[in-house]
């Protein structure tokens, strides 16, 4: 399966973004579509970092990301009374939005020559929803692309790095290598 890739944005003078990348970010009408309707200072992505004992930033922003899998899979319900409370009151705070569908997603961002790029704020060492987007469009579960627990890295971006770590390891061995040990690290 190809897979599309994270852009970070940035507002720096002369900045270039890819013209070919679907901006996931928050906005309004359809430029929002696709954003995170849960924020890292929220309070239901405080309460839930809380829970997990991760009350820093990337705890913080794990989540954030872990309430937009929910969300998107349609599991808020499962999560602590207190937690779905201030999960439901941000998403009536904007109005109710509908998450977007799997199917939708997958429609959205999977062209013809594999997977599209995604644009977003968050910073390339982070979780963020945009990888939530690029796993659904690559076949995953929401819940299992971003892991249990902040504490422990799994689920999508950790695979996808050890795939690229893979590639780049075999693109090292030589011809002869190759031949004799075909299935090394596909």
């Amino acid at each position: 399966m190809s897979y599309g890739r994270r852009e970070q944005r940035s507002r720096k003078p002369g900045a270039v973004h890819s013209k070919s990348a679907i901006y996931v970010g928050r906005g309004r009408g359809a430029a929002g579509r696709w954003g995170n309707p849960f924020r890292a200072a929220g309070p239901a992505a405080m309460a839930f970092a809380q829970l997990h004992k991760a009350e820093h930033y990337r705890g913080l922003q794990w989540a954030a990301t872990r309430l937009y899998a929910l969300w998107v899979a349609g599991s808020l319900a499962t999560l602590p009374a207190a937690i779905a409370a201030a999960a439901s009151a941000e998403l009536k705070a904007l109005g109710d939005p509908a998450p977007p569908t799997v199917e939708e997603i997958r429609r959205a961002f999977l062209g013809a020559a594999g997977g599209r790029d995604v644009s977003c704020w968050c910073a390339a060492s982070v979780d963020c929803h945009g990888d939530v987007i690029l796993a659904i469009a690559g076949g995953w579960l929401p819940q299992a692309a971003i892991g249990d627990t902040p504490l422990f890295p799994s689920g999508f971006r950790v695979e996808r790095r050890k795939d690229v770590t893979r590639r780049a390891e075999r693109a090292l061995l030589s011809p002869v290598q190759r031949m004799r040990w075909p299935n090394w690290n596909r």
